[in-house]
């Protein structure tokens, strides 16, 4: 199931058990992306808001595209 990434407000939150899903509008490339891989690097009490503005599309970046690779759609899934 799907939800808004403001669902989530730290990392650790849900015990780490979410996907974050992106989707670049651009190039339509996806990427389901799990919270442990975000807790290894930022540690659980970050906030997901800002992790996630650091994120951006490989594929854009290498291709030089008019959306720098900052034009993706996210979303949490949470598994029941």
């Amino acid at each position: 199931m799907a939800f808004p990434t403001h669902k989530i407000r730290s990392l650790g939150d849900f015990d780490g058990l979410w996907t974050l899903s992106v989707h670049c509008r651009c190039c339509e490339h996806s990427r389901e992306i799990p919270a442990r891989f975000f807790i290894q690097i930022y540690g659980t009490r970050s906030r997901l808001t800002a992790v996630a503005a650091k994120l951006y599309c490989s594929r854009c970046r290498v291709r030089r595209c008019r959306c720098e690779g900052k034009d993706f759609e996210t979303a949490v899934r949470i598994p029941r």
